[in-house]
């Protein structure tokens, strides 16, 4: 792979359906090759929900669980 687009966001928060709906047309427009998201404020990302999110092409991911809200 030479991964040619690169996303980092630090999106605050996935739980809205409105805000997964703009990553996922984000990544699909720009044609993104690797997605860091930052501050999901999520417990747990199901496959379901990244696959939808991100699309077929994003089927293997690491994710690491929000643990509580910084000072």
């Amino acid at each position: 792979m030479n991964p040619r687009n690169i996303l980092c966001w630090n999106v605050r928060g996935l739980n809205s359906r409105a805000r997964q709906d703009s990553v996922h047309t984000l990544v699909s427009s720009a044609k993104i090759d690797i997605v860091c998201l930052q501050e999901t404020k999520m417990s747990a990302l199901s496959r379901a929900t990244m696959l939808s999110m991100l699309g077929s092409d994003f089927s293997h991911w690491i994710d690491l669980p929000a643990a509580g809200a910084s000072g």
